[in-house]
């Protein structure tokens, strides 16, 4: 997921979270399950931002793989704007929405996601369940999400406006 903000957030005076991931091997599939890999575009306003550590046993370590996940994220709380699927031409090359308007043949559909369609796309099973947390995401207040963004990740302590 991409994220275009209007809005600083600064990681200075930020709160932290954690989870002990005890069920199964903690890998993309098992948190995401069949999230569209293709990706979303999320556009809206920052509200908060805070450190979510996972802490994995042993047991539970997923095999050195391209599906393995990070431990430490940037839990991005974002009021949505617009939410939508990535373009991908018959070549497989991505299109920014612009460029695709501005297209005179083969313009491709953009698939715009209500409030409850990216709830479904965009929640991890299992990887949060502070009730705390949950009170402040949809469906509960209504068009606020979090997304997780790979602490280690360029620009993630210090996310900047777009």
């Amino acid at each position: 997921v991409r994220v275009r903000q209007t809005e600083l957030c600064r990681m200075a005076a930020t709160t932290s979270t954690t989870t002990s991931w005890t069920t199964s091997p903690f890998s993309i599939q098992s948190v995401v399950g069949g999230a569209d890999v293709k990706g979303l575009v999320v556009e809206g306003a920052v509200l908060h931002c805070r450190y979510h550590s996972v802490f994995v046993s042993e047991k539970q370590r997923a095999p050195p793989s391209h599906d393995v996940l990070p431990t430490r994220f940037v839990a991005v709380r974002v009021k949505l704007d617009k939410a939508y699927r990535r373009l991908y031409d018959a070549d497989g090359f991505e299109v920014s929405p612009k460029e695709n308007e501005r297209r005179k043949k083969n313009k491709l559909e953009l698939h715009v996601l209500s409030a409850d369609a990216l709830h479904d796309a965009l929640t991890p099973r299992k990887f949060v369940d502070d009730g705390d947390v949950l009170a402040a995401v949809h469906p509960a207040a209504h068009g606020t999400f979090e997304l997780f963004v790979d602490a280690a990740a360029a620009g993630a302590k210090a996310l900047e406006a777009a």
